[in-house]
C-alpha cells in the first residue's frame, strides 16, 4: 500500500472494527460482564412503522418497567437510573425493518420481558451467555449492528471501573448506596 493510500485511510478516522474493539474495552474496564442476549422485535402491523428513535425509546420504556417490577416504583432513590447494565443496539433487518439488540448483565426476569415487550411492542428473544469467552463476542455483536446503519446506541453501566458493587446473592444490593450508586 502506497504512503499516500495510508494517509487517505488514516483521514477516515477509526473503522468500524476499531469503534467495536473500542466498545468492548470501554464495556469491560467498566466491569460490564454480560449475562444475556436480546432480540426485541416490533410488531409492524399493529405498530406501523418504527423509527431509530422510537426504538430507543421503546427499550427506556422497558428499562424502567423492569426496574420497577423488581424493584418498586421508588427504585431511583437508589439506583439513579437502572439496576443492572446493557448495552442496546438498533438494528434494521434486509426490509428496513428497526429492530434492537441488547446485552445485560445483570438479574432480569425473562418471563417478564418476554410479556411485556409482547403486549406492547413485538417479539422478545432471550438467550443465556454462558461462557466467559462469549463476553466479548456478544459485546461487539450489538456494537457491529449499531454502527452498520444505525449508529443508535444506548448504554448504561452500573459500575465503575475496576470497582466491584456489592451483591446479596449474586444480585445487585438493593440499598442506599448499593450497586447502583456507583457510576462511571
Amino acid at each position: 500500500m502506497t504512503e499516500e493510500r495510508r494517509a487517505s485511510l488514516a483521514d477516515r478516522g477509526p473503522s468500524r472494527g476499531d469503534v467495536q474493539a473500542g466498545w468492548v474495552e470501554l464495556a469491560l474496564q467498566h466491569g460490564f460482564r454480560p449475562g444475556s442476549f436480546w432480540t426485541l422485535t416490533f410488531d409492524e402491523k399493529r405498530l406501523g412503522k418504527v423509527s431509530a428513535d422510537r426504538a430507543l425509546s421503546a427499550w427506556r420504556w422497558l428499562v424502567r418497567v423492569l426496574n420497577e417490577h423488581q424493584y418498586g416504583p421508588k427504585y431511583r432513590q437508589w439506583c439513579k437510573h437502572c439496576a443492572f447494565s446493557y448495552i442496546a443496539g438498533v438494528d434494521y433487518s434486509k426490509l428496513g425493518a428497526v429492530h434492537l439488540h441488547v446485552v445485560v448483565d445483570g438479574w432480569v426476569q425473562f418471563e417478564h420481558v418476554h410479556r411485556v415487550w409482547g403486549k406492547a411492542y413485538g417479539f422478545a428473544w432471550v438467550k443465556t451467555i454462558e461462557r466467559s469467552e462469549d463476553e466479548r463476542v456478544a459485546i461487539a455483536h450489538v456494537v457491529k449492528y449499531a454502527t452498520k446503519g444505525s449508529d443508535r446506541l444506548a448504554f448504561w453501566f452500573n459500575r465503575s471501573p475496576k470497582r466491584t458493587p456489592p451483591t446479596v446473592g449474586g444480585f445487585p444490593a438493593a440499598l442506599p448506596g448499593g450497586a447502583c450508586q456507583a457510576q462511571p
